[in-house]
């Protein structure tokens, strides 16, 4: 029993638990706060019990042989079996200012064994045969900590308390009665008493031990494509309430070839609004600003518009001929020549939730219009144009991933050098904006519709996520679905061999 009960249902629960629990000592703003309420914590607690219910139903479990001397008897039980164990639903509840609190009560289980026995007196009798065991009434408590060692969370039992209420045994394959009945008080009192002590070793081991363990592998960082990884390691302390547990990440997106600080901070966002759902996540504009940022120092917000890019069926195409009435001083100085376009973005994009206007986005970017030499193949730069963009975006969830689309873009261009002379530019609005809605604009949707990942286990999916844009950041208020690990081996179960 003591192998089975409460080390595999705390190691479990806690695991499903704490797994979003990554902490690191800066205190710094969140990017990203993640709110698991009760709600939450009870679905978890119910898949684990499911899980253990689902694998152990009709499964044979070995256990340790116990073996001793009681005055002048010596005896063991061994082949100790497992036939028939009964896991109660239990609990797990937040305790405020402190962690997460498991219980269960009403454990029972019947096993079967192999006894032996001898009277170390002459003329020492002894006897052998089976026995059946029923152990009942028997509860667990512990509330798990967590904390942080070298970047990753880890987790420490306190208060662990267990009582194995009842005992009873009965001995079959000998004649010796006087003796069995020693034996079966023997046996009773030390069960309850040991098994009580083991019982609380065990789960002090599976939380100290095997889940730090668990927690050291989870990954503080995860990648975004071959650019970027976001950083989901805690800035805070959790908060443990009545109503919810929250944790807040840092939320931040580097480039994968180098880790340096955004050159601003996100803005404090606020504590869970509490309503019925299994968890609330706050994500700040501040991460995919971070984000805008990486790509820009990456050079991937910039691109050359060519005039295979261009469809047969449009009106302009990338020649100076086609170009001679919207800019003849082009045509003049260049006749006939290719073109192309170059987009530079001049700074970061910049990202901003409202919830009066959703999601907006701000791009200053230079646009180069080209030609190439017919002859050399080398470019050259006739003009430049500066563009101010303003779009509009939708915000989504596609597996775990927060995934966005450009809806809407609007841009005013001015005229930011020339190597021509003087021009008017008003016939260039309809081109440009061509240009940057049916090339620009896809190849910015193509980035941002891969998202970022949320932090989560393997498996585990968003249900009927409800996404709401607030001041400054994004509000996804969600339950889950999260099938049991199909696997023995699955993390934070350490069960004993079954087959």
């Amino acid at each position: 029993l003591k192998e089975v009960t409460m080390r595999a249902v705390v190691a479990f629960v806690a695991a499903l638990a704490v797994v979003f629990l990554l902490y690191n000592v800066d205190a710094v703003n969140p990017g990203l706060k993640v709110s698991l309420t009760q709600s939450g914590l009870t679905y978890f607690h119910t898949v684990g019990l499911l899980y253990l219910k689902e694998r152990l139903n009709g499964k044979v479990i070995d256990i340790p042989s116990i073996s001793g001397e009681k005055d002048t008897i010596e005896y063991s039980v061994t082949n100790i079996q497992i036939t028939d164990l009964t896991i109660p639903d239990g609990s797990i509840t937040i305790t405020p200012n402190v962690g997460l609190t498991i219980a269960t009560s009403g454990l029972s289980a019947k096993l079967t064994a192999s006894w032996s026995a001898r009277e170390k007196i002459w003329p020492h009798p002894h006897g052998s045969g089976s026995a059946e065991i029923d152990i009942s009434q028997t509860s667990a408590t512990t509330t798990v900590l967590i904390g942080v060692l070298n970047g990753h969370p880890t987790s420490t039992a306190q208060g662990t308390t267990a009582n194995v209420g009842s005992v009873s045994i009965h001995f079959s394959g000998s004649k010796l009665d006087i003796l069995l009945n020693l034996l079966r008080k023997v046996f009773e009192d030390i069960i309850q008493k040991d098994a009580t002590s083991a019982i609380e070793d065990n789960i002090n081991n599976q939380i100290d031990v095997a889940l730090n363990v668990l927690l050291s592998t989870w990954p503080t960082t995860i990648k975004i494509g071959p650019i970027a990884e976001v950083d989901y390691s805690l800035v805070a302390p959790q908060v443990f309430t009545p109503q919810y547990m929250t944790l807040e990440m840092k939320g931040e997106i580097y480039a994968q070839n180098g880790h340096s600080e955004a050159p601003f901070s996100p803005n404090p966002m606020p504590d869970p609004t509490g309503g019925n759902y299994e968890a609330e996540v706050y994500i700040s504009d501040y991460v995919l600003n971070t984000a805008a940022y990486v790509y820009w120092k990456a050079n991937a917000l910039q691109g050359v518009i060519t005039a295979a890019m261009v469809p047969p069926q449009s009106p302009i195409q990338l020649n100076t001929s086609a170009w001679a009435s919207i800019v003849p001083e082009l045509y003049k100085a260049y006749p006939n020549w290719a073109m192309q376009i170059t987009v530079v973005t001049v700074q970061a994009p910049a990202i901003e939730f409202t919830a009066a206007k959703g999601v907006q986005g701000t791009v200053v970017a230079n646009m180069l219009v080209q030609v190439v030499n017919p002859a050399t193949k080398a470019i050259t730069t006739a003009f430049v144009m500066r563009v101010d963009a303003l779009g509009d975006a939708t915000v989504a969830i596609q597996n775990n991933n927060v995934t966005a689309k450009i809806t809407y873009f609007n841009s005013t261009f001015t005229v930011a050098a020339t190597s021509i002379g003087p021009f008017n530019p008003a016939n260039l609005d309809g081109i440009l904006m061509f240009a940057i809605e049916g090339i620009v604009v896809p190849y910015i949707n193509n980035y941002i519709s891969v998202g970022f990942p949320l932090p989560a286990l393997d498996g585990l999916r968003l249900v009927g996520p409800n996404l709401a844009v607030r001041d400054g950041y994004l509000d996804i208020a969600t339950s889950f679905y999260y099938p049991p690990p199909a696997s023995a081996s699955a993390p934070g179960l350490a069960l004993p061999v079954i087959y």
